[in-house]
């Protein structure tokens, strides 16, 4: 009696070896039987020899019987290697010349494992040294694909995948001729799918049998499928005792050295998931139509490409994500598959939801598409569309890109929009680049070029920002060249849930042209900042309850500021604004400029402001004016009514430079100390009891000759006379300055004209009315006249 088991376990990476193997012999000879046959051949030839000539053939015997684990070991290894496995365990009766009963075979590939039962293998000893076996059947096989075999990422290069549409070119890498398993389950874990069948295989014919049995609803479909050997293929995918077409059917054929392939797709419910699934697109249900023809050259070369397929039909797409954030919706037109492109001409809508914001698309009547293998573009006229509690934007598309790569996948598009919030509404045209960002976001530039406008405000502006979405939090970084704001970078985050967000911008400008007139249109108030270097900050933040809040800082270098005829020149401060609600204020800020120009010109103006709600307060205010100064003290003005008052001391002014004003008829010399309160109701200026006194010993005042002729008025001769060279000890005036401009001088003058009555006490009491404003005019004029005439003098 003969028993035996061979196991072979083989890596192949390391190789493969018997690892336990067994024999019993067991013979009973009857001891009677061979001792009556002794005596007869004691004396043969054969008797003599007989041991050593039955050595040469049994160690013959046994040396083959010995070495058939080896070539079962390298026969294995070399079928391993051949199909790409990674592992191989056979568990077999120990092998006869041309038969081997396989107990149990275990292989693994990759994204595979195969286990299986019950096998019968035939073989010539010959041919099994080169791994090539005559026929395999297996009473029973399980094939369970892992969840890397059904991704996209996994799939077959070129060169496989034209060995699977022809299977002579895989009958010369198969080992075996003839093939048949009685009971085929193929087991999907992470999809919870088990189908059972059969298959068989030979002559270069491979037939196949599935119907699914768990779930429960795949238990409604079959697959049929047959390849012959010169690249014949049919496909049934259906649904199981249903007079309803095939979910998926393939028929190929052979036409003047090209391959036919002619498709119908009809997918939805199970059927799409299935499909979804094995293709490794994202959760979602669907309905899938398709008619496709398709054609490829015959023979297939060996590094056939999908660039080198031909083939075109209409098709059908309705799909929603499974959290139902992404939206296809009625998707129909015509594909064409040539020269390495696939091109399309659809219609239908697209829409994204993610929590309060919704994009929508909706593509025109046979709009282009064309994907080469690593890029989707579309051209123009799809119309787009953006909501949320605080965005509206429509636009239309003229660009739009997808680049499909390996690592990551990237969209670009360039479309004309219009938007609309609370704030600020902007219209020009953008440009964006968005990939998908781990975890849950997306990440990319955005660039706009365009008109931004806020109230009366609006600019031309160009603006390149990173922009990321990471759950509800929205978040940009960007700079922007913003008209006449000048350069500036900006960080936005903003929550598109709660409605709260946050902003720092930064920027800075030169200016060179009225800047309030450039940035808000129309630009109607009397003041505007000409020129200078403008730079700011803004820390902002908000939520949908409250008013925006938060700083913004503003400096000013060299600024030329103008109030209708007035004007500021070389003013420097740096004001930081707080802003809670309708509130605004800053802190005490030094504020400084060179001169102020009224007609009168004040030099070197310094002061701190401070600015709380709706008043402004000023300290240690002062300024060099005509020889001497003017401090005042501290004071507030209210904006919003146009009241205020303030006390002007005037200290040590030049009365040369007082009477200048006036021409130069009046001459003198002297200083000036003085009081004057000023009242401002409404913005209008008054001044009611201002005191104005020259300083100790007093000075002269002298009338030209021209003025000091006779005008046939003896008191008025006698005045100009003693004027003409007048010492005076004693100046005083007292001012009035009425809101309608009109200012009264009330002058006490005491002195002597050393050539006048020989030089006794004189008195004057002189009342002089002056328009200020139209003086202050007629001064600007007359300053304008000489600053012309000095250019022209200069050029």
């Amino acid at each position: 009696m003969h028993q035996s088991v061979l196991k072979v376990n083989c890596r192949l990476s390391s190789g493969c070896a018997a690892i336990d193997s067994e024999s019993r012999v067991n013979d009973q000879v009857s001891e009677a039987e061979a001792e009556a046959k002794a005596g007869d051949r004691r004396n043969s030839f054969w008797w003599r020899w007989r041991y050593p000539l039955l050595l040469v053939p049994v160690a013959l015997a046994l040396l083959f019987y010995a070495t058939i684990p080896t070539l079962l070991g390298y026969a294995a290894s070399a079928i391993g290697t051949r199909l790409g496995l990674s592992e191989l365990v056979i568990e077999t009766g120990y092998p006869r010349l041309d038969t081997l009963n396989v107990h149990r075979l275990e292989l693994m590939g990759d994204g595979f494992r195969l286990q299986a039962s019950g096998g019968r293998l035939t073989y010539d000893p010959g041919d099994l040294l080169r791994g090539r076996l005559e026929s395999v059947s297996f009473d029973f096989v399980e094939v369970t694909l892992s969840e890397s075999s059904t991704s996209v990422a996994s799939g077959v290069d070129a060169g496989g995948g034209a060995d699977a549409l022809m299977l002579e070119r895989w009958s010369t890498r198969l080992p075996f001729a003839v093939a048949r398993v009685e009971d085929l389950q193929v087991r999907v874990p992470h999809m919870n799918f088990l189908a059972g069948g059969g298959l068989t295989y030979g002559e270069n014919r491979l037939a196949l049998t599935l119907s699914g049995r768990a779930p429960e609803a795949a238990g409604r479909f079959e697959l049929d499928a047959e390849l012959s050997g010169q690249g014949l293929v049919t496909i049934r995918f259906r649904e199981r005792d249903s007079d309803r077409p095939p979910f998926l059917t393939a028929v190929s054929s052979l036409e003047s050295e090209a391959l036919v392939v002619d498709a119908d797709v009809q997918l939805s419910g199970y059927a799409f998931q299935l499909a979804r699934e094995l293709a490794g697109l994202p959760a979602g249900e669907g309905i899938v139509q398709a008619a496709l023809k398709m054609r490829t050259p015959w023979p297939l070369p060996d590094d056939l490409r999908w660039q080198d397929l031909n083939g075109s039909g209409p098709f059908s797409l309705v799909w929603v994500s499974a959290d139902g954030s992404i939206q296809i919706d009625e998707l129909a037109g015509n594909l064409s598959l040539a020269d390495g492109a696939v091109d399309a001409t659809v219609a239908g809508r697209l829409g994204l939801q993610q929590q309060d914001l919704s994009l929508s698309a909706r593509l025109p009547e046979d709009f282009a598409l064309r994907f080469d293998g690593d890029r989707l573009t579309g051209g123009t006229g799809m119309a787009v569309s953006l909501q949320s509690p605080e965005v509206s934007a429509q636009g239309s598309v003229s660009r739009f890109a997808v680049d499909v790569g390996d690592t990551e996948t990237r969209v670009e598009v360039t479309a004309d929009i219009t938007a609309r919030t609370e704030v600020v509404n902007l219209d020009g045209q953008l440009e964006a680049a968005i990939r998908p960002a781990a975890p849950d976001g997306y990440s990319g530039t955005v660039d706009f070029s365009g008109a931004v406008a806020a109230d009366s405000l609006r600019l031309d502006t160009q603006v390149e920002s990173m922009l990321m979405l990471t759950g509800d939090l929205l978040t940009a970084q960007g700079s922007a060249a913003a008209g006449s704001l000048g350069d500036l970078s900006l960080a936005v985050r903003y929550n598109l849930q709660t409605g709260a967000g946050s902003a720092d911008v930064v920027g800075a400008a030169e200016v060179s042209k009225p800047f309030m007139a450039s940035v808000l249109t129309p630009w109607k108030e009397p003041f505007d900042l000409h020129a200078g270097r403008l730079g700011y900050m803004l820390d902002l933040d908000w939520d949908r309850t409250h008013a925006p809040g938060g700083r913004i800082t503003v400096s000013l270098a060299d600024a030329d500021l103008r109030y209708e005829e007035y004007r500021v020149n070389g003013l420097n401060g740096e004001f930081d604004l707080r802003v809670k609600g309708d509130a605004w204020f800053f802190d005490e800020t030094p504020v400084t400029a060179e001169s102020v120009d009224l007609g009168v010109v004040a030099k070197n103006l310094s002061a701190f402001v401070t600015w709380s709600g709706s008043q402004v307060t000023v300290r240690e205010f002062s300024a060099a004016l005509l020889g001497g100064g003017v401090v005042a003290e501290p004071f507030s003005y209210f904006p919003g009514t146009g009241y205020g008052s303030l006390e002007l001391r005037l200290v040590g002014l030049s009365l040369s430079e007082v009477l200048a004003l006036e021409g130069d008829d009046v001459t003198g010399t002297g200083r000036l100390n003085g009081l004057i309160p000023i009242a401002l109701l409404d913005n209008a200026v008054s001044v009611s009891g201002g005191k104005v006194k020259a300083a100790p010993p007093g000075g002269t005042i002298r009338v030209s000759t021209e003025l000091s002729g006779p005008t046939g008025q003896p008191g008025l001769d006698f005045a100009l006379l003693a004027l003409k060279n007048f010492n005076y000890t004693l100046l005083e005036a007292e001012v009035d300055y009425a809101e309608s401009g009109d200012l009264q001088l009330a002058v006490h003058l005491q002195g002597r004209n050393p050539e006048v009555e020989a030089g006794r006490p004189i008195h004057y009491n002189l009342n002089i009315n002056e328009n200020i404003p139209v003086l202050l005019r007629s001064l600007r004029l007359q300053d304008q006249v000489v600053r012309q005439v000095e250019r022209r003098v200069r050029n």
